[in-house]
């Protein structure tokens, strides 16, 4: 018996839909997965740039310069001038890396003397700039450091420049701060802190130098480049 060849159309017609069908509904699952993968992504990438935002505009200027957990503990912090956290605020015309040494300076000795660990080389560059101790193109005036010393609450006195005054101020558990020429620290003008000294010679912290604040000074090395200096004990 021959077969009706309209039976046979009828089935590929038959099988034609099925695989059409198939080719339809694979086709909208892929185009949906696919969708989900885009939105997914989008919503991934609002998500980082949010995130990045917050952690780049969102945090004030004290977040971002707050001490660390081994400075806090620390008796003798050392505030680097280009410390990533504080480089590039600005101070007056300059930024606290080209000319906030004094500021560094002072906020190391009141860190060491108070345990206050919100004073930063920031914090002490707006007090300096709000009373007019910054000099256009020359840094920061000597005054800032008696009268910001008594600001933080602490009692400071000019030193004479004699080495063994400088050995008893440290052995009070002072601190000293020296406005230092040109020579081994600077060109023009800097400050420097004295916090305290071993066998061999005077210990240092330069706020723009961590090499020279690793080793140990001479009395004969250095006291010819000192212009002032202050004694800086607590109450």
């Amino acid at each position: 018996m021959v077969p009706d060849k309209r039976y046979y159309r009828r089935r590929i017609r038959k099988r034609r839909n099925i695989t059409a069908a198939w080719i339809f509904f694979t086709t909208c699952f892929l185009l949906t997965l696919i969708g989900l993968f885009f939105t997914l992504s989008n919503l991934d990438k609002q998500h980082s740039s949010q995130y990045s935002s917050q952690a780049e505009s969102g945090l004030s200027k004290t977040d971002l310069t707050k001490l660390t957990e081994e400075e806090r503990n620390g008796k003798e912090p050392l505030f680097l001038q280009t410390d990533e956290r504080w480089k590039d605020v600005t101070y007056g015309s300059s930024t606290i890396a080209k000319s906030g040494c004094g500021p560094a300076c002072l906020a190391m000795v009141v860190a060491a003397l108070t345990g206050n660990c919100e004073i930063t080389p920031p914090e002490v560059a707006k007090y300096s700039e709000k009373n007019d101790y910054f000099v256009e193109g020359l840094g920061t005036r000597w005054q800032l450091i008696p009268k910001g010393s008594e600001y933080y609450d602490l009692h400071v006195s000019e030193l004479p420049l004699v080495e063994k005054r400088l050995y008893q101020t440290l052995d009070e558990g002072g601190k000293i701060i020296c406005a230092m020429g040109p020579g081994d620290f600077t060109a023009e003008g800097h400050y420097i802190e004295l916090y305290g000294y071993d066998e061999s010679g005077f210990q240092i912290h330069d706020p723009n130098s961590l090499e020279r604040s690793r080793k140990s000074w001479k009395y004969s090395e250095f006291y010819t480049q000192i212009k002032n200096l202050w004694g800086i004990w607590r109450k």
